[in-house]
């Protein structure tokens, strides 16, 4: 896998200078105790084929060593992404399954297909899913086909999304697998909500919310939460919004989790961008940041510049909001959310036209409603009409 997408990406750098930790000392440790390859006598394997996979394996597996001044995080990570794709080649499921869950400190504790998406490395996150879908047992078709459609909600894949996360849904349900159960709701509940279907994101909310507080999983609470005052925010159900969004920030903050902290801190900047306090969308906006760039969370990151955008639009900061919509834009572009990035520039379309730059605000109009038209979303109506009045005072 071809993790790196090219040398300019600001990620990469930020990935490689991060405080990264291990479970053990360094990355071949983790590996070789959870595999014993070192017992592998390679000479004896008769297939040269194989043999020569086993070679790879250890290889990647042994070649960089952790210390506290690293800067190879990410090669680290290259290198047990290597390993998976051989165990892959070499049919060895389970191992390929150790290797995708094992668990690195990074800025976060978290598995390393969740590191993975944290960095906004979407297509390559299904394809690693992929490899693994229907190779094991049902549980695990649950969790890839979940991951498959988390990865298609970032990448504004909102029809596709739901199509697999109904399967994992089914598996779930039928297993009693209730975590995975849970995952699959919450899930669902973002793809309607993109596509402007509230009513039904609150109920699969809901339910995911219900399932989490039934595991004891208090991070998943909070999260659910959060998603819930967000959903209700949508709707102008004031009361509501705050309420769970408040609850939703202080369970997150209380269980530590940085990561679940962005959910309520993005709701509470739309809150009070709704509202036109545009002071308070800020400040939440500039925390929601910096956790997102303390941990490398690129969407977050992308959609937080976005919010700060909308503030200082607001206040008429023009120069500083034009210059947060073009960071958003850029990130979003990087990591292929396409819906995101079609908000940015139907947003940079309207400014563009309210400051008299006809060529800029028509071709950002063209690639807002030519995404919207591909990913078949709610936004396509609105670009349209926003072509039409293009076109109507310009002619």
């Amino acid at each position: 896998m071809q993790l790196a997408r090219d040398n300019g990406d600001r990620r990469e750098e930020a990935i490689a200078l991060c405080n990264l930790g291990l479970e053990y000392p360094f990355p071949g440790e983790v590996i070789l105790t959870a595999f014993d390859i070192e017992r592998t006598d390679i000479k004896s394997i008769s297939r040269r084929w194989k043999r020569t996979q086993y070679i790879a394996i250890f290889n990647w597996l042994t070649k960089y060593k952790y210390s506290p001044d690293s800067i190879n995080s990410l090669e680290i990570v290259r290198g047990v992404l290597e390993s998976f794709y051989h165990f892959c080649e070499l049919e060895a499921w389970e191992e390929a399954i150790k290797i995708v869950t094992i668990r690195l400190k990074f800025t976060v504790n978290e598995e390393l297909h969740n590191h993975l998406y944290i960095w906004g490395y979407y297509r390559e996150l299904i394809e690693l899913y992929s490899r693994i879908l229907g190779k094991l047992n049902p549980k695990w078709d649950a969790i890839c086909l979940a991951g498959i459609g988390r990865a298609y909600n970032a990448l504004g894949n909102f029809r596709g999304a739901i199509d697999r996360l109904d399967q994992s849904l089914d598996i779930s349900k039928h297993l009693g697998a209730r975590r995975s159960e849970g995952i699959a709701l919450s899930q669902l509940g973002t793809s309607y909500r993109s596509l402007r279907d509230s009513f039904t994101a609150i109920d699969y909310y809901q339910q995911s919310f219900t399932i989490a507080k039934e595991l004891g999983d208090r991070v998943s609470e909070g999260v659910r939460l959060g998603e819930l005052g967000i959903t209700y925010s949508f709707l102008e159900k004031r009361n509501k919004a705050i309420e769970y969004l408040q609850r939703s920030l202080w369970i997150t903050q209380e269980a530590s989790s940085k990561v679940g902290q962005l959910v309520p801190l993005y709701g509470l900047s739309v809150f009070q961008l709704q509202q036109g306090i545009y002071d308070k969308a800020i400040e939440y906006s500039q925390q929601q940041l910096n956790i997102a760039r303390e941990i490398n969370c690129v969407h977050s990151e992308g959609n937080a510049l976005f919010s700060l955008g909308e503030a200082r639009n607001g206040i008429n900061q023009n120069s500083e909001a034009l210059d947060n919509y073009q960071q958003a834009l850029e990130i979003f572009r990087k990591i292929g959310a396409m819906e995101n990035e079609a908000q940015v520039v139907s947003k940079l379309a309207k400014i563009n036209h309210e400051l008299g730059n006809r060529i800029l605000a028509v071709e950002y109009c063209d690639r807002a409603l030519s995404i919207a038209i591909q990913l078949n979303i709610p936004l396509e109506k609105e670009c349209r009409e926003l072509k039409q009045q293009l076109e109507s005072s310009y002619e």
